[in-house]
């Protein structure tokens, strides 16, 4: 009986990860009534109780925010800007006014602060 509870589980926790599950502290939101183990020691019903728990909360998947149509208040993830470079020469060929004028493209606040 014991090695059935370990089985259902790892199954558990296994198809939380295949599924997509974004925290795993979520998992006792999961329905746990239909799955099951059989005589051969197979797990019975975990696909369909993620797919019951991401129909009534997707937003717990990844990739459920990607795919969503409706617009709400969270933040999407974005990437950060490139870092444009100043020129493929040396900094010590710039002259002043150009070093100046790429300090204040790169950092403007650094270029208030000591110029």
């Amino acid at each position: 009986m014991e090695i059935a509870g370990v089985r259902k589980d790892a199954a558990i926790r296994t198809a939380a990860v295949t599924s997509g599950l974004v925290d795993m502290e979520c998992l006792p939101l999961l329905d746990i009534t239909s799955i099951s183990v059989d005589e051969n020691g197979n797990v019975c019903g975990v696909e369909e109780a993620f797919e019951e728990l991401k129909e009534k909360k997707p937003f717990l998947f990844s990739g459920a925010m990607e795919n969503s149509t409706r617009v709400s208040g969270t933040a999407k993830l974005a990437s950060a800007p490139r870092a444009k470079s100043v020129s493929s020469g040396s900094i010590r060929d710039l002259s002043e006014g150009e070093y100046r004028q790429s300090l204040k493209k790169l950092a403007p606040s650094y270029a208030r602060r000591y110029n």
